[in-house]
């Protein structure tokens, strides 16, 4: 299994529990590829490594609040994931959840019971005894925190968030409702950096992929066999036609986290160019892929035999991407969701 050698990096203690504050005071690293040199600066100071011109894409899906404690008939606490409604009624869902079997019956946040609970694959079949709608789920779902960072805030107990990550765990251009987990790469952006990119010229523009749980799958097999879940996505004709553009121009596209980099590479052809598109994506992308769209990528420090850290190996190219993560663990660079960023050139 190639990329073994990341888990050997002793990252443990360097897990972000919290985001930055601010948000952009967050580490970047710089990888340029061409030359393999690596530098240290932070993510407020993005505007000095970009060129006027540059195409920078985000994902704004929105996070929802589908992480629920549940109770069991024996009265023990576990945690139940939300993943996606399968019936209109949204009585009846796919979810995921440790400690729990089949035929289980818990009740959940709100009073709401799980009546049946089937196993499938590595998810479960959950009916519900009333609608879990978006008020209901608003009202009492938390933000779906990685377990990594619920593990490492020693002083909570397992699966509980804070009200500051409804807001924290969350893009500040966030709009459209969907996704199980953030898209990372951008939590390092305030308004006032994506004005001060503004000011320079470069142009911002927006997809939706809504980031479920094929995203965080661990790889568990060699990267041909692996399979992702099907995730939607959706990308405009306006922002395709602004993307064509630059490409003609010689403009630089840079792709903001793996699930843009998904979405543009799902959307690409053969001559780099895209188009518009509403659909869902399986696509895995890991070495020696060759990617058609983006000239620079901003991503954060993975998990080891996640996708994501496959896809990043695939654009750095896996040497300089360990020697930047052997770099980022001795620099005491803070790691995954909440942790710190990387641009590479």
């Amino acid at each position: 299994m190639i990329l073994g050698r990341f888990a050997n990096l002793k990252t443990q203690d360097l897990i972000a529990p919290f985001p930055a504050k601010p948000r952009d005071s967050a580490r970047l690293m710089l990888l340029d590829r061409k030359t393999k040199r690596i530098k240290h600066t932070v993510f407020a100071e993005l505007p000095k490594f970009l060129r006027s011109g540059d195409c920078l894409v985000l994902n704004r899906s929105k996070v929802e609040k589908l992480r629920f404690r549940a109770r069991k008939e024996s009265g023990g606490l576990c945690d139940i994931l939300l993943v996606s409604p399968l019936n209109a009624e949204r009585t009846l869902w796919k979810i995921l959840g440790r400690k729990i079997k089949e035929g289980n019956r818990l009740t959940i946040d709100g009073g709401n019971q799980i009546v049946s609970l089937k196993k499938t694959g590595g998810s479960f079949v959950a009916e519900f005894s009333m609608p879990l709608t978006g008020k209901y789920i608003d009202a009492y779902g938390q933000m779906p925190l990685p377990n990594y960072i619920i593990n490492a805030r020693k002083k909570q107990i397992a699966g509980e968030s804070t009200k500051m990550d409804e807001s924290t765990y969350q893009t500040v251009y966030a709009k459209e409702p969907g996704s199980i987990a953030a898209p990372t790469a951008g939590f390092h952006f305030t308004r006032h950096l994506i004005n001060n990119l503004k000011a320079k010229k470069i142009e911002i523009l927006y997809i939706t992929l809504h980031i479920g749980w094929g995203t965080f799958k661990p790889v568990r097999t060699s990267p041909d066999k692996h399979r992702m879940l099907p995730e939607s996505f959706f990308i405009s004709k306006e922002t395709v036609d602004k993307i064509n553009k630059a490409k003609r121009e010689k403009r630089r596209i840079i792709a903001v986290g793996t699930s843009t980099m998904r979405t543009l590479e799902t959307c690409s052809e053969d001559s780099g160019f895209i188009r518009a598109q509403s659909s869902e994506t399986c696509i895995f992308i890991y070495p020696p892929y060759k990617f058609k769209v983006a000239d620079a990528f901003i991503t954060n420090f993975h998990l080891p035999f996640s996708a994501p850290l496959y896809m990043t190996a695939a654009f750095a190219g896996e040497d300089l991407l360990y020697m930047a993560y052997k770099k980022g663990v001795n620099m005491k660079y803070r790691f995954y969701s909440y942790g710190d960023g990387m641009l590479i050139i």
